[in-house]
């Protein structure tokens, strides 16, 4: 059909003004000579006004792109294809509009390129959606990726480094802070107000460092309960000075936090280049339900874990209570009937010992021998009668006990070891000491443990251990000294702790001053040690009084 027809161009009009998509010719100078309807409704400005406009005064955003276009066309003759141009129009104001766009050269009588006839298909709607699909699976891994720390990381720090690290990343923010409220709502304590020295979720009393009011820009986000942001924070009128040290704030969005049905602190970013929008807003909104989530979900298992820690130690120390009380049972029987088979025969050797001391025919040192013998017999006979009352069980029952009786008889069982290791003992009981109320065996268990410790701290022998008891405030105090090798100062904090022990695995278990101090708080006291290495040891036992009579005098 020639193109020179009039009916022919009046159909290439009447198509080019009714196509779904956006067309119109410039010239080499880039100026408008012809529009369609659907480019001109596209740009926002009616057809006649395109005409002999340059581009740049319609979308002046798409000149250094259309340049490159312009100039790859004129070189090479061919036409430039699917190129995406970004401007905004006055049919879309303050929107950023997408257009996939074809060029191709018109050219003279001369094959010179003396025009261009554009193609503009409007892909805003399509760019938006597959916008809103990325950034939906943005969110998505940046959740997963915060719960996922929760459920690994071994501390809060660890999972607080990770949500600042996300969201500055979602956000392509510079600054991060999770903050919590604390003080019924009078002060933030933040994570991280953008210094270096703290960048982790703080769970802790709000002290000077990272301690903020609640006002300003923060107070707004906690008291309104809703989201805000600020692209121009120093004449805001609610702008916040910052402590020393803390980077300026251009920029700022906030966004509260809610945990069953309050508000529980807030997420706070900054400086972010170009400044916020609602689209980082919702993005981190839609994020914070997984940041309080993982903050509960750790904290939650912290306490588990803590909780099935105190349950573990408890289940041991019943443990080892219920064998201790059993072995107990089994010496007490054992005991008893060695006093049994004792007694007999020391009470007719002491009988016999009488009925001798009544002669008159004995010389003096005959008589002295006899009298060696006699109180040979008592000491036995009380050795026999300690050693009924040291071991006979008891019913866990605590009942009025005198500290110093116990004392002496534990020494008194234990004498013999001291005297083989030339260890010097010395027991000094203040006057009128207050009975308490306690599990008479276990007591005696805690004072054997201690001597016993002492006298091995007197490795090479010649050591003295001091024992004293006296009336504390509120209680008695029963202190066990040594001078022996002493503690390590490394080792203090240890020597409490199940299974730990200085000494050779065939003398010790770790267990013995676990189980005192098992022993004392269950009674309700306290248990202490002062050590220096090479001078000795002094541990401390306080009891409480439960119970006014008074026991030794």
């Amino acid at each position: 059909m020639d193109s020179s027809n009039p009916i022919f161009a009046k159909y290439l009009e009447t198509l080019a003004t009714h196509l779904p998509i956006g067309t119109c010719c410039l010239d080499s100078e880039l100026r408008y000579t012809y529009i369609n309807d659907m480019l001109s409704k596209m740009n926002g400005v009616p057809a006649d006004e395109h005409i002999n406009r340059h581009v740049g005064e319609i979308i002046p955003q798409i000149i250094p792109e259309i340049q490159g276009v312009v100039s790859q066309i004129v070189l090479t003759g061919q036409p430039v294809e699917n190129r995406e141009l970004i401007g905004q129009t006055g049919a879309k104001s303050g929107i950023k509009c997408y257009w996939n766009t074809s060029w191709y050269p018109i050219l003279d009588n001369e094959s010179q390129v003396s025009g261009f006839l554009v193609i503009a298909i409007d892909i805003t709607e399509k760019k938006l959606a597959q916008d809103e699909i990325r950034e939906r699976g943005d969110r998505l891994i940046a959740a997963n990726e915060i719960l996922h720390a929760a459920l690994t990381f071994e501390s809060e720090g660890e999972l607080g480094l990770t949500c600042l690290d996300v969201i500055k990343k979602i956000t392509n923010s510079q600054v991060a802070f999770i903050g919590e409220v604390h003080h019924g709502l009078l002060n933030i304590n933040i994570s991280n107000p953008g210094c270096d020295d703290s960048n982790s979720i703080i769970n802790e009393e709000c002290g000077p460092k990272g301690c903020f009011p609640i006002k300003g820009v923060y107070g707004k986000v906690i008291s309104e309960q809703k989201s805000f942001f600020a692209n121009d924070i120093a004449n805001l009128p609610d702008s916040i000075t910052f402590p020393d040290g803390h980077p300026p704030i251009s920029s700022f969005l906030g966004v509260p936090l809610f945990h069953e049905g309050r508000v529980f602190g807030m997420i706070g970013v900054g400086n972010r280049e170009g400044g916020y929008s609602r689209k980082e807003q919702e993005t981190i909104e839609a994020i914070s339900p997984s940041v309080v989530d993982a903050i509960m979900r750790k904290r939650a298992k912290d306490e588990l874990e803590a909780l099935n820690h105190e349950l573990e130690q408890r289940v041991e120390q019943r443990t080892r209570e219920m064998l201790h009380a059993e072995k107990l049972a089994a010496i007490g029987k054992l005991s008893a009937s060695i006093a049994h088979e004792f007694n007999s025969p020391l009470q007719a050797v002491m009988t016999i010992h009488k009925i001798l001391g009544l002669s008159d025919r004995l010389d003096a040192e005959e008589r002295k021998l006899l009298n060696s013998a006699i109180d040979e017999s008592i000491r036995m006979k009380a050795l026999i009668r300690s050693l009924q009352d040291f071991y006979r069980p008891t019913s866990n029952r605590k009942v009025p006990m005198d500290v110093c009786v116990s004392l002496k008889s534990v020494l008194m069982l234990f004498k013999i070891d001291l005297n083989r290791k030339n260890i010097k003992a010395e027991l000094t009981c203040a006057k009128r000491m207050p009975q308490i109320m306690a599990v008479p065996d276990q007591i005696k268990q805690v004072f054997l443990n201690l001597l016993s410790n002492a006298a091995d701290a007197c490795q090479n022998g010649g050591g003295v251990v001091l024992i004293r008891a006296w009336q504390a405030e509120s209680g008695v105090a029963i202190g066990i000294q040594d001078n022996g090798v002493g503690i390590p100062p490394e080792n203090l904090d240890k020597i409490f702790q199940p299974f730990f022990t200085t000494k050779p695995v065939v003398k010790g278990t770790g267990l013995g001053l676990s189980v005192c101090h098992g022993i004392v708080q269950n009674h309700g006291g306290q248990i202490r040690v002062e050590s220096e290495p090479g001078a000795g040891s002094t541990f401390t036992v306080f009891l409480p009084i439960t119970g006014g009579q008074h026991g030794h005098e």
